[in-house]
């Protein structure tokens, strides 16, 4: 039985980069999730806000915008406690406003997304090129081992 060389197999890997299309943004935030008592004597100073990401977020994503260095950046921004954590399809935007959010937060926010689906995009592609090499390499290596083997004779030795 033949076995697949290494181009065939590299043709069958399929492209991780193809599992996430599109950008990751924030797409609304979610006024139901709001303190009710927005816009009253009574409103919390800072709260949590919940966005509603426009695509789903992949594991590489998530731990970017969980990082100290998203936190360090939020912070550099001039906006420092605020924390994001990414729960399903939503971001949840903790101890901040909606005034940090018009303030600026948003902008910051969005670049970070950005950044974070360039750097995973980024991440993806070097697996798979590492991956396809690996694998080429063990066809080869395989090839190899064929040949030695193929070489090698079971019958009666002229020697003996």
């Amino acid at each position: 039985m033949d076995t697949p060389t290494a181009r065939e197999r590299s043709a069958t890997i399929t492209p991780i980069h193809t599992a996430r299309t599109g950008d990751l943004r924030v797409m609304e935030i979610v006024a139901s999730a709001l303190p009710v008592t927005l816009l009253t004597p009574d409103a919390p100073d800072t709260y949590t806000v919940t966005g509603v990401f426009s695509r789903s977020v992949d594991p590489i994503e998530a731990a970017i915008l969980h990082s100290h260095t998203s936190s360090a950046t939020i912070t550099a921004a001039g906006f420092p406690g605020v924390t994001l954590h990414v729960s399903d399809r939503r971001l949840l935007i903790g101890n901040t406003n909606l005034d940090m959010l018009q303030a600026g937060l948003a902008n910051v926010i969005g670049q970070l997304l950005l950044d974070a689906a360039t750097t995973a995009v980024i991440r993806r592609q070097q697996v798979e090129t590492d991956l396809a090499q690996a694998l080429a390499a063990d066809a080869e290596r395989a090839e190899r081992v064929r040949d030695i083997t193929s070489t090698i004779s079971f019958g009666p030795s002229r020697y003996s």
